[in-house]
């Protein structure tokens, strides 16, 4: 991978996003954006493109080269953003409305190529689909640490993942980095 010795950044507090990056070889410096994310917008893609540009230029003026990533991640389930559980209350009732049902994931992602002067705004779409969960799954489920810091109250990389019968479009959308798209932005830029 080519991409692997350009200097990046990560403008994220996601260790899932790290971990993404390592898969592919890019070992990227972390900078954590202190910002405020909107929680509300027009639409699902506005919501995460807008968070996702708030943490890019938060970080974005103590660049001079290389290449920063800043992404944001929400599950929609019948154009409803279900945010990140706060109580076990939460978190069961999220589970209980993704049980045998699909939603969406979106994640925004602002990808800049500093040394190039080049940046895109994109957001990846992911269709995901839960299999019946029953009273006692789902209770051990929101008694674990796992929902709490993940939008939608599930992680599909860990024990989430005995949730999930179906996925339509990108896994790692999922997880929280669209590897295959911004590697792609990444490679026409450099042609």
């Amino acid at each position: 991978m080519h991409w692997s010795k350009e200097k990046w950044t990560l403008a994220s507090s996601s260790p899932r996003r790290l971990a993404l990056l390592h898969q592919i070889a890019v070992h990227p410096t972390v900078l954590k954006p202190d910002v405020e994310e909107i929680t509300t917008a027009g639409s699902p893609v506005e919501l995460v493109t807008s968070n996702a540009s708030l943490k890019a230029n938060k970080v974005l003026p103590a660049l001079h080269e290389g290449i920063l990533i800043a992404a944001d991640t929400e599950v929609v389930f019948e154009n409803e953003v279900l945010g990140k559980p706060t109580d076990k209350a939460e978190a069961r009732h999220i589970l209980e409305l993704l049980s045998d049902a699909w939603h969406t994931v979106y994640t925004g992602y602002s990808l800049h190529w500093i040394t190039e002067n080049r940046h895109e705004l994109g957001v990846e779409l992911t269709q995901v689909h839960f299999r019946s969960l029953n009273d006692d799954e789902i209770e051990e489920y929101v008694n674990s640490s796992e929902p709490y810091d993940k939008a939608g109250g599930y992680g599909i990389q860990s024990m989430g993942s005995a949730f999930v019968d179906r996925i339509e479009g990108c896994y790692f959308n999922v997880v929280g980095l669209p590897l295959a798209a911004i590697l792609a932005k990444l490679n026409l830029w450099h042609h």
